[in-house]
């Protein structure tokens, strides 16, 4: 990497624009791939220099040549778009071939829509979805909403609307307004999910609040099949969704659980009682995912005063988010307790955030970190995740980095996102690792195709003190990282 791509990248940084276009040349006249790459984005957008699309294409192609992904990108953009070059459809799917193979996200997308519309390629539904997979994979929003409606047409896939359901669900969590609008029309129509409006409602909501005129039409008619107190519901719980960035905003990822598995799933050995799940459990979840919340209460507590660890998780749940019941800190905290004396990981796990947030309990750090780290033990990842920040913050337990890196690297491993943000930032730092920005942007790519918007941010940063060959790199060992299931990447 040239000094004077560096200090561009400073200048850039700083706003100082015409610098950066000086200190680009000189580096991109010199053959740096990512100064060329940059120098070509300047002219692109008249920063610090004339606005001129033909400078532009002239360094995105020198840059690309050399295989460099973002300048394939761009180069394809302007050959789509006939800035500064003939308009080639055709030149366009070349380049955006050559970066999409390479793992961009973008270019990904950008090829499948090519190939759905039948332009500079044959038209190919099958390869459009392919490509639309492999950028929803990496957590784009216009990817999984495009793959989503593949499936819901059958067109290049088999119809599947559970499938579909999955990838507009994907979108709509990270805010996408019509994966949003869409999800809530599947709830309202029960489509491969249980019919339910006060979920439709919900999703409609969000969409109408984030300016999705269509949505309007929809929420009138749905809300003309229900009553004031499931409207209300609905929109309490759009409220709560939006606060959450539209992350577990649907029934078991609100931390209300089905029965588990009585020979696969772990839960089972692990509470009193292990025989069988009662009835009243199971009536309390079907309740509880119709939106009738007064009898989940109801049936849950039963369960609950039977030593059912899983169905006092869930009731305490209920009394912390006033479902069904008076909102009562002091009631979830018993609960959560009762649970999690028993071994439930995930009641352990929400003990601890009631310990550190001091709702219900006098704020006991030390009580959290014991409680995350047992249910960290067992494996639950959010508990891991949380106890690797009282580790950073010192909290409860001796500030200690490398312990954090333990702990977040064992939920990244289990595919948690901010966790894999997390040691992405540990690495681009070097705090309590050897710093590797390779391995910083492997774990950032990573956390942004599990729909972590932040590590967009991150990814940037790292690039800009990283040379072409790194970035590839860096790409190259996110994808083997994802086919190893983020077990043993670095």
């Amino acid at each position: 990497m040239f000094a004077d791509f560096q200090a561009g990248v400073n200048a850039v940084i700083a706003g100082d624009y015409a610098t950066a276009y000086k200190e680009f040349r000189s580096a991109a006249e010199q053959g740096d791939v990512a100064a060329q790459s940059d120098l070509g984005k300047l002219y692109y957008r008249g920063k610090g220099v004339a606005q001129d699309y033909k400078e532009a294409a002239k360094w995105f192609r020198l840059a690309a040549e050399q295989g460099y992904v973002k300048a394939q990108f761009n180069l394809a953009l302007l050959h789509k778009r006939g800035k500064g070059v003939t308009q080639d459809y055709k030149e366009a799917a070349k380049w955006y071939r050559l970066a999409a193979e390479q793992g961009d996200a973008l270019a990904q997308y950008s090829l499948g829509k090519l190939y759905y519309r039948g332009k500079g390629v044959t038209q190919d539904y099958k390869e459009a979805a392919k490509w639309y997979r492999l950028a929803a994979e990496q957590g784009s929003t216009k990817a999984q909403l495009n793959l989503a409606l593949l499936h819901k047409r059958g067109k290049g896939v088999a119809q599947d609307y559970k499938e579909a359901a999955k990838w507009f669900r994907l979108a709509a969590e990270q805010g996408d307004v019509k994966g949003q609008y869409s999800l809530g029309l599947i709830y309202g129509e029960g489509i491969s999910v249980i019919k339910n409006y006060v979920i439709a409602l919900m999703w409609i909501n969000i969409a109408t609040s984030n300016g999705y005129e269509d949505a309007k039409k929809v929420r009138d008619l749905i809300a003309g099949q229900m009553t004031a107190e499931q409207i209300a519901k609905a929109q309490q719980l759009a409220r709560e969704c939006i606060k959450k960035n539209y992350k577990n905003c649907v029934n078991s990822s609100l931390n209300i659980e089905k029965a588990p598995n009585k020979t696969t799933d772990k839960a089972v050995e692990t509470i009193k009682t292990k025989g069988s799940v009662s009835a009243d459990f199971q009536v309390g979840v079907d309740a509880y995912e119709a939106g009738d919340y007064a009898i989940a209460y109801k049936e849950f507590k039963v369960a609950a005063e039977q030593g059912d660890a899983i169905a006092q998780n869930n009731l305490g749940y209920m009394y912390q988010n006033g479902q069904g019941v008076a909102q009562d800190y002091k009631e979830v905290v018993k609960w959560y307790r009762l649970a999690g004396e028993q071994g439930y990981a995930r009641a352990q796990n929400n003990l601890g955030y009631m310990y550190q947030n001091g709702q219900g309990v006098a704020q006991d750090y030390k009580e959290a970190a014991k409680w995350y780290r047992l249910a960290g033990e067992q494996g639950h990842a959010e508990a891991q995740f949380n106890l690797g920040g009282m580790y950073v913050k010192g909290q409860g337990v001796t500030q200690d980095y490398q312990e954090a890196v333990k702990w977040w690297r064992l939920a990244a491993e289990q595919g948690y996102a901010s966790a894999q943000f997390n040691l992405g930032g540990m690495y681009g730092e070097g705090i309590s690792v050897i710093q590797n920005y390779v391995i910083a942007h492997m774990w950032f790519n990573i956390a942004a195709s599990n729909g972590y918007e932040s590590a967009k941010k991150g990814i940037d940063i790292v690039e800009s003190r990283m040379s072409s060959e790194q970035i590839a790199e860096a790409q190259k060992l996110a994808r083997e990282c994802i086919k190893k299931n983020y077990k043993d990447c670095g």
